[in-house]
């Protein structure tokens, strides 16, 4: 499942960002997605550098709010990712990197 779920993840990284390509690594490929839909500016332009752990809980939050869900203090990774989910219209499952794949085969 490992294998799917990273080519999964990152087709849909590379429908997202422009100029990349098949060699690009995912954690770039991350970074500058995460950047560019939270208005984080990358690092080097007067930004501090932040982790793409902290990157990705930032866009996770900005997009559930974005699409119509609710966010609060208390949602873990896990519940973000369900709501996530749920912004696709598909039923969310109890493990998250399954909802990753159900997410990244039905968002826009």
């Amino acid at each position: 499942m490992a294998s799917f779920f990273n080519q999964v993840e990152r087709v849909w990284y590379l429908k997202k960002v422009s100029g990349s390509n098949a060699q690009t690594p995912i954690g770039l490929l991350k970074r500058k997605y995460y950047t560019a839909y939270s208005g984080v500016l990358a690092a080097g332009e007067n930004a501090p550098q932040l982790s793409l752990g902290e990157l990705e809980w930032r866009w996770l939050l900005k997009y559930v709010s974005g699409h119509g869900g609710t966010v609060s203090d208390d949602d873990g990774s896990a519940d973000l990712w369900i709501k996530m989910v749920a912004t696709t219209g598909k039923v969310p499952t109890k493990y998250v990197n399954q909802n990753q794949i159900i997410f990244y085969q039905n968002a826009a």
